[in-house]
C-alpha cells in the first residue's frame, strides 16, 4: 500500500465518529433528569399556586365565619359605586347587628356566641344573589352590598334575612335560644350618596336609629326622622 493510500484511509477513519452505547446511555440519562426535574417543577409551581390562591383567600376572608372581611368589602363597594355611577345603576348597602350579642356571650358563654355567628355567616351568605357581596364588618356587625338594586328591592331582602334570623333556633351542646337583629339601609341614588364610604355611613346611622329604639327592625337612611321613638319596632318601609 503507498503512503497515500494510507494517509487516505487515515483521514477516513478519523472522519467517522460511530455513536457508541456509551453516548445513548448519556442521552438517555440527561433525558430522565430532563423529565425528572420538570415534574418536580410543575409539582413546586402547583403548590406555590395552590398556596397564593390560599393567602388570597385568608387576605378577603373572615377566619370565623368564612365571610368576606372588613377590607374586601370596602374594596368592592368602591368598585361597585363606580360602576353603579357610571352606568346609572343602584346600589344599596345593608347593615346589620345582632341585638343583645353581649348579653348573649355573657349568658350562654363565648363559645356560644362564637357558633352564633358562623351560623348567621352562613345563614346570610346563602339566600343571597351570586352578585351580592355580604361580610363580617366588625364583631357583631355585618355588610352586604346589593348591586344593581333600588332602596325597596334591597328591603324586601331586609326583610327575607330578617324574619329568616328571628324564626331559627339556634341549638349548639343543648343550648336553644333564639335571636333578632337590626339593619340599616341606604341606597344610590335614592339617598344622595356623593361617595362609597357615605353610603356605608348612611346606613350605619339608620342602623344606629334602630339600635337606639330597641333593635329588631328594619330602617332606611330617608325615614330615620319618621322613626317611632320607642316602643317594639317593626320593619318600616318608606315604599
Amino acid at each position: 500500500m503507498s503512503s497515500l493510500e494510507i494517509e487516505v484511509s487515515k483521514q477516513q477513519s478519523e472522519n467517522s465518529f460511530p455513536l457508541r452505547v456509551f453516548d445513548y446511555q448519556q442521552l438517555l440519562i440527561k433525558y430522565l433528569n430532563y423529565v425528572v426535574l420538570n415534574n418536580e417543577l410543575m409539582k413546586v409551581n402547583n403548590e406555590l399556586n395552590t398556596l397564593i390562591k390560599k393567602l388570597k383567600r385568608q387576605c378577603s376572608r373572615d377566619g370565623q365565619t368564612g365571610l368576606y372581611n372588613y377590607r374586601y368589602l370596602r374594596q368592592r363597594l368602591n368598585i361597585e359605586f363606580k360602576r353603579a355611577r357610571r352606568y346609572q345603576e343602584p346600589l344599596t348597602c345593608i347593615m346589620l347587628d345582632i341585638d343583645h350579642f353581649k348579653s348573649i356571650n355573657d349568658t350562654y358563654g363565648h363559645r356560644f356566641g362564637d357558633f352564633v355567628l358562623r351560623k348567621l355567616g352562613y345563614m346570610l351568605r346563602h339566600p343571597l344573589r351570586e352578585t351580592d357581596i355580604v361580610a363580617r364588618y366588625g364583631g357583631d356587625e355585618f355588610g352586604i352590598i346589593v348591586p344593581n338594586t333600588g332602596y325597596h328591592g334591597a328591603f324586601i331582602i331586609a326583610q327575607k334575612i330578617h324574619e329568616r334570623i328571628t324564626g331559627y333556633d339556634f341549638r349548639y351542646n343543648g343550648i336553644c335560644t333564639n335571636i333578632t337583629v337590626s339593619l340599616g339601609l341606604a341606597s344610590l341614588p335614592d339617598d344622595q350618596v356623593l361617595s362609597p364610604g357615605q353610603l356605608i355611613d348612611f346606613a350605619d346611622k339608620a342602623l344606629y336609629q334602630v339600635k337606639k329604639n330597641g333593635g329588631n327592625a328594619i330602617l332606611g337612611f330617608q325615614d330615620i326622622g319618621k322613626f317611632p321613638e320607642c316602643g317594639p319596632i317593626m320593619a318600616f318601609s318608606r315604599r
